[in-house]
């Protein structure tokens, strides 16, 4: 773990580091001037910040508040080193974000066991974010593509709907289907379907657009969403992605080549009278048609 001391001395700095020398697991670095160090942390944010309060350019409390401006920083604790006793100090230091004092001239034990304390918890919420991140993934990720589950598609999809209502923008949806993959999976194994399935997801996301949602809905079948987008220009974006599945194969273990097709059923949202349930089977219905009329091709309402 990392921890960044400020202060515009540079042999008080560098006491402050001679003292952490026994603190197990981190890394100090120091820096002279609080705009320099801020600077810093756009690049790496660490996992201590020791400040001292009186500085020229910046007093400690000042760089505490610019400091909790910055992105990714809530859970980072700041220790205020300060010869001040005064209330009023310490509150403003306190509202700026600080978490602890240390009074001047700092005690090296009682300096050890605040950053052995601050960085523990700041161990502990690192893994508590990256928990929830995971849970998070979980929820609404398929795990075997990376694409949204299907819960979290149809609630995108219901978003998107709201909003194509609020705005009158125009909204599509297509439902995508790997052609004849039962053979896949009948003359490779599951494995290679598993793979298949993962390099069809993989085109998908590479051939819409930033503002587009991929889902996997179960199986070989797989929706987009295509917000503020007609008819029209939906087709567009689904013959890029029909043509994309066609020319780019799965290369195999033994060094051959999978070549995929999909068939896509695509409509356009008829406002606020079709609910989701109805705008995906309408897109389902024409998916059928697609498969119907000799596959690896696009059928619209």
């Amino acid at each position: 773990m990392t921890v960044m001391i400020v202060d515009d001395s540079c042999s008080s700095a560098e006491l402050l580091q001679a003292q952490l020398v026994s603190v197990a697991e981190k890394k100090t670095t120091i820096y002279l001037d609080p705009k320099d160090a801020l600077q810093a942390c756009l690049q790496s944010m660490p996992d201590l910040v020791i400040t001292d309060f009186v500085m020229p350019q910046m007093d400690g409390a000042d760089f505490t508040k610019e400091f909790r401006k910055l992105k990714n920083n809530e859970d980072v604790p700041i220790i205020v080193v300060t010869t001040k006793e005064d209330r009023d100090t310490r509150l403003r230091c306190l509202h700026a974000g600080a978490n602890d004092f240390l009074s001047k001239p700092v005690d090296e034990i009682e300096l050890q066991a605040r950053v052995r304390n601050m960085l523990k918890l700041r161990a502990r919420s690192v893994a508590l974010s990256r928990a929830i991140s995971r849970l998070q993934d979980l929820a609404t990720t398929d795990e075997l593509t990376s694409v949204n589950n299907r819960r979290h598609f149809l609630e995108i999809l219901r978003t998107e709907m709201n909003r194509a209502k609020r705005y009158n923008w125009p909204l599509s949806v297509a439902m995508v289907d790997a052609d004849h993959f039962k053979q896949v999976n009948d003359r490779f194994g599951h494995a290679i379907g598993d793979n298949a399935l993962a390099h069809l997801a993989h085109l998908f996301c590479e051939s819409v657009r930033d503002h587009d949602a991929v889902g996997r809905l179960g199986g070989e079948e797989f929706a987009l969403c295509l917000p503020v987008t007609s008819i029209e220009r939906a087709k567009m974006v689904t013959e890029r992605v029909r043509r994309r599945v066609a020319e780019t194969g799965l290369r195999l273990p033994d060094g051959d080549e999978l070549n995929l097709t999909v068939s896509i059923g695509l409509v356009q949202w008829q406002g606020v009278t079709e609910d989701s349930a109805s705008f995906l089977a309408r897109a389902d219905r024409a998916l059928y048609r697609a498969k119907e009329r000799g596959r690896n091709r696009i059928e619209h309402d």
